[in-house]
């Protein structure tokens, strides 16, 4: 709230032009903040049941993205949260009743997965713009006070049009487009026609509602699979088809570098009486696809069935044993190639005494093979892997007979050993299987890093996903697994 709101002393008799300026002033902040309007619909008498309470601040991610997305250069985002983080409040019926506010004359579209959710939202929403203290603070009113719910219109001309996922939206055209669990369950979400339907609907017929370049675009839901809406909107961000915000806050965190809240490794949402109870975690982590999908926000799902993502394990640190690296080198030297990853990893021993495999860092560029080379010398003189594991094909031997030992004399780093790894005769899943054995035995770790979520993303949808190329430089690693000692980085290692 502005400081110019907290002028008066709370119990102080104020004359009529201080009333008049602080009623100013909060009108001000109503349109200025999300959370200001939120606090003057509570204080100006709106009844409706959303504006009871004000955010909490765990909830200051979503609501700074809400706004970004209204006042500033953000022009799409997805959100993905646990249940009962009243995401829907803030995006359902917050955000498009301040857009309206703020401009009687934005036209905006909002959808979700069944109709009777639709007529729900719908009418909640009419109520609060019928309200004394919308009409006020915007200065308009709807034309009608009981038009239908579905299909409002103020005097300026504004819109606000509510559909199911599916329905048709010919016509219609939007300066918001605003999506809330498109997905209606676990049985859409575990039906790949039915989420292929929606994902051609959400890219074919709700996204072209876009009425201009300024359009913008939020949704937000459960991420139950790779192909839920979500995951369109994230496919077209890798396309550089649309830019995106891409938010996602775990219940419990998972990636430390990415967390929105700032959280440690492990540490869980702190939201007293609503995240707090012990017995109630427990429950949560018991399903293993509701955890992850409901309440880790990451799709369970794999698009060959390859390995599950929920049996990486992931660390705050490296742990100490013997460097090796990984490379999935493109196969075209050029700017516009396919991408190399170099993967550099540790064999370890592990608290139960078992040989284990951690991923300590990954880098991914689609860049010319000198650049490729650079990158590759650089990270090899950081972490001093004992074996370099390469697939003999043409991207490595681009490299490997080409610029990569150039680049080595030149940095005066020595070449590791490299072990070339056969391709004739198998698949990619066959050729990655030693890693699938190392994720499913629990002997395989990442440390939480920028790159976590996207190798997370590739590991559930390979080798059926857009990408297959950091899956493939670990794969590289978890090939000669069995080859290399877990001894520390001072004791000799042994090779085949």
């Amino acid at each position: 709230m502005s400081d110019s709101l907290n002028r008066w002393p709370a119990n102080a008799p104020l004359t009529a032009r201080q009333i008049a300026a602080r009623l100013l002033l909060e009108q001000e902040d109503a349109l200025a903040s999300l959370a200001g309007f939120v606090r003057y619909m509570k204080a100006h008498g709106c009844e409706s049941r959303y504006f009871a309470f004000e955010p909490h601040p765990v909830q200051a991610p979503l609501i700074e993205a809400a706004e970004a997305l209204v006042l500033g250069d953000l022009k799409a985002l997805t959100v993905a949260c646990p249940p009962a983080f009243s995401k829907s409040s803030i995006f359902s019926v917050w955000l498009p009743c301040w857009i309206l506010a703020r401009d009687p004359s934005a036209r905006v579209i909002w959808v979700t997965h069944t109709q009777s959710l639709v007529a729900q939202f719908a009418q909640e929403r009419r109520d609060i713009l019928n309200s004394q203290a919308w009409r006020t603070l915007s200065g308009s009113s709807l034309r009608a006070a009981e038009m239908a719910a579905d299909s409002l219109v103020t005097m300026h001309g504004g819109t606000l049009i509510s559909r199911s996922a599916g329905a048709s939206v010919t016509g219609l055209r939007g300066d918001y487009l605003l999506g809330d669990d498109l997905v209606s369950g676990v049985d859409e979400a575990r039906s790949f026609p039915m989420l292929d339907s929606l994902a051609h609907w959400l890219r074919d017929d709700f996204l072209t509602r876009r009425d201009n370049a300024n359009s913008r675009v939020a949704l937000i839901g459960t991420r139950w699979s790779v192909r839920d809406p979500i995951g369109v909107l994230r496919e077209m961000t890798e396309e550089g088809l649309l830019e995106a915000k891409h938010l996602r806050i775990a219940m419990q965190c998972d990636d430390p570098t990415m967390d929105p809240l700032g959280r440690e490794a492990d540490e869980w949402i702190d939201w007293p009486g609503r995240f707090d109870d012990v017995q109630q975690r427990l429950q949560w982590q018991r399903n293993r696809f509701s955890w992850m999908t409901l309440y880790q926000g990451r799709p369970y799902d794999s698009a060959g069935g390859f390995a599950d993502p929920t049996d990486v394990r992931v660390v705050v640190s490296a742990p100490k044993g013997t460097p090796v690296t990984g490379i999935d080198f493109a196969a075209t030297d050029s700017t516009g190639a396919d991408y190399s990853v170099v993967a550099n990893g540790v064999v370890y021993v592990n608290d139960s005494g078992e040989k284990a495999l951690c991923i300590v860092d990954l880098w991914r560029g689609q860049k010319n093979a000198r650049d490729v080379s650079a990158r590759v010398v650089e990270m090899v003189a950081a972490h001093k892997p004992y074996v370099m594991a390469v697939e003999r094909d043409g991207g490595s031997r681009i490299y490997l007979d080409g610029v990569l030992p150039g680049e080595f004399r030149k940095a005066n780093v020595s070449m590791p050993y490299i072990k070339k790894l056969p391709v004739a005769g198998a698949s990619k899943e066959v050729k990655a299987s030693p890693l699938r054995g190392l994720i499913q035995r629990g002997l395989f770790s990442v440390v939480a890093s920028h790159w976590l979520g996207d190798f997370l993303d590739e590991l559930s949808r390979f080798p059926g996903g857009p990408h297959d190329d950091m899956v493939d430089a670990v794969a590289c690693i978890a090939r000669v697994f069995d080859s290399l000692s877990a001894t520390t980085p001072e004791q000799p290692a042994t090779r085949s």
